[in-house]
């Protein structure tokens, strides 16, 4: 499926048009230990009050080294349209980052707002999502903001992904530019570049990590990597109680077949000894 035409939108036009700025809050979960990743999200969502299943959607990293060309590892990334509450964040992820010292772990919070800049028409909502590429990118200071802006297209190579993608029968469901707006998180990135994408199989999220693959520092500048929808707090539990339901009832067969084992032995035993 051939990407429509992405026009640059200016936040004043954008507002006219949908009656609000089409602001997004991204937080990045950046870890150096993947092994223990679960207890991190675990934390980050007991512990920030913006980061939950009903005002947001958790999305998890389809790569163990994805993005690696900034030596950036983001195994979760929280997407929501709910305000950007600023001493609200941070205060949550001070509770956060105590928690994490107390069991031992390295991990940290990058977030901030997102303003959509550019967008495909027929805007696919990034809240209903199942699969989209992330792609961050830091800026030099010196750069000019209006010129960046009005080339993002060129300097970020977006339209050789998206051709790249679509080439391998992935197909792109809509490209969104955004810029950074508040607190202005200088270890965030400056700018992000989202693709969602229609990922329907195993071989179609092979095919898009091959690309992602072949793209990722050589053509594509900054962070790129591949996230997926994560269950939500509900659907983990749910799932977690059918995996204890399924143990028990292996446990259950496991002893019953041990009983009839012992009860055969016996039997046999007996009969030996009527000879």
């Amino acid at each position: 499926m051939e990407l429509e035409s992405i026009c640059l939108v200016s936040r004043e036009k954008m507002s006219r048009r949908r009656g609000r700025i089409d602001e997004t809050s991204i937080t990045l979960v950046a870890s150096s230990d993947w092994t223990r990743n679960g207890l991190v999200l675990d934390l980050a969502r007991r512990t920030n009050r913006a980061l939950n299943d009903e005002d947001g959607v958790w999305f998890a990293c389809n790569e163990r080294y994805g993005g690696n060309t900034l030596d950036l590892d983001f195994p979760y990334v929280h997407v929501t349209s709910t305000p950007f509450r600023i001493r609200e964040r941070f205060e949550d992820a001070e509770l956060f980052q105590r928690r994490l010292r107390g069991r031992g772990l390295d991990a940290r919070l990058d977030q901030a707002a997102f303003v959509a800049l550019a967008s495909e028409s027929g805007l696919v909502d990034l809240e209903s999502a199942q699969n989209f590429i992330f792609v961050g990118l830091r800026i030099n200071e010196r750069d000019s903001e209006a010129n960046l802006e009005s080339t993002w297209r060129t300097w970020s190579k977006v339209d050789v992904l998206t051709r790249s993608l679509n080439k391998n029968n992935v197909d792109v469901l809509n490209v969104s530019f955004r810029r950074q707006i508040k607190p202005k998180n200088l270890r965030l990135f400056s700018y992000c570049i989202l693709v969602i994408v229609n990922i329907d199989s195993m071989h179609t999220k092979m095919k898009c990590l091959n690309v992602l693959q072949k793209l990722r520092g050589s053509t594509i500048p900054g962070y790129v990597s591949l996230f997926e929808r994560s269950k939500t707090n509900k659907e983990y539990e749910d799932s977690l109680d059918e995996i204890l339901s399924d143990l028990d009832e292996a446990e259950f067969d496991r002893r019953r077949r041990k009983k009839k084992h012992f009860k055969r032995r016996r039997r046999r035993t007996r009969s030996n000894h009527s000879f």
